[in-house]
């Protein structure tokens, strides 16, 4: 079964993508790596964007062996709806970048 998921990685990266489980490998279609940047002169807030991860894969698919991985969760509604308006568009593709008007957070 095919969700959206993010996927934390032993590196410490966050990926956002559909995921789809396998034997050895988790693979995950259409993939973006959230980044963050501190709001300035605070340390509770921060702007949230997506990067294009392994933008070069074919058909936008990359295979992850289970071992790099730390977690697979659920993403909160902000997450999930910036993805679906960056995926929508199937000629969009990898191309979105994060820009100054991305996301603000604030940590609780």
């Amino acid at each position: 079964m095919e969700r959206i998921r993010i996927v934390k990685l032993v590196t410490g990266e966050d990926i956002v993508g559909m995921v789809t489980d396998k034997e050895n490998v988790i693979v995950i279609v259409r993939p973006f790596q959230l980044v963050t940047r501190p709001v300035s002169e605070s340390v509770t807030k921060f702007h949230l964007g997506f990067m294009p991860w392994a933008p070069f894969a074919d058909k936008y698919t990359v295979p992850i062996m289970k071992h790099t991985i730390v977690s697979v969760f659920a993403p909160d509604e902000g997450v999930l709806g910036e993805y679906k308006k960056l995926t929508e568009n199937p000629d969009s593709g990898q191309r979105s970048l994060l820009n100054e008007e991305s996301e603000e957070k604030e940590i609780h």
